[in-house]
Order: C-alpha cells, then structure tokens, then sequence
C-alpha cells in the first residue's frame, strides 16, 4: 500500500535578518513590554511565562512581515501599473524624452524594490 502523500506546510522559522529593522525591533519591545506588565511572575510558572512569550512574539514577528510583504506587494504592482502606462504613452509619441526618462526612473525602482 502506498500512502497518499500529503503537502505539510513548512514549520515556522525565525527570519533573522527581520530583527535588523529598527521598526521591528520597536515593535517587539512594545508589544513584549505590555506583555511583561499583564503577566507578572507571580499568578504564573517561569516555564509557562516563557513559552506565552516566545508565542506572543512569534505571533508579532508574522503580523509585522505580513503587513511588510503586503506594503511590498503593493508597491511593486503601483511601480508595475505606472511602468505600463507610460510604455503605452511611449508607444504614442516615441519621441517624448520626459516619457523615456520617466520609464527609466520607474523601472529602476522596481528593479530595487525586487532585489530586497
């Protein structure tokens, strides 16, 4: 008998490179100090307190790259949409300096944006 072969997703692991940005790092420490400030040590174990933690700032962690990725996604597709644009106006009046500059000047900020 063959088994069915299911996709699992991937387990969760930490980005490291996430805890390099200043607005994540803000993030953290708010959020882990109103943490600290709810649950003190005494109505809980210190293995139960850390576990809590390391979920809560699990959790942080996923929002914060979520709403980054979707900032991201979203800038990219407004870079991809003007680029568009401006090759069809580009395709009207080819020899419109402003318009091929403008070009330029976009794709070089998708080009960054898809390298980071």
């Amino acid at each position: 008998m063959e088994r069915e072969k299911t996709k699992t997703k991937p387990r969760w692991t930490l980005n490291t490179l996430i805890l390099k940005e200043k607005e994540c790092i803000q993030k953290l420490k708010k959020e882990l100090t109103f943490f600290f400030k709810e649950n003190n040590r005494n109505h809980t174990s210190l293995q139960n307190l850390w576990d809590t933690m390391k979920a809560v700032s699990r959790g942080i962690i996923i929002s914060y790259t979520a709403k980054r990725n979707k900032e991201k996604f979203e800038l990219r597709n407004k870079l991809q949409k003007k680029i568009q644009k401006l090759e069809r106006e580009l395709q009207e009046k080819p020899e419109n300096i402003k318009i091929k500059e403008q070009l330029i000047i976009f794709r070089h900020e998708l080009n960054i944006e898809e390298q980071e």
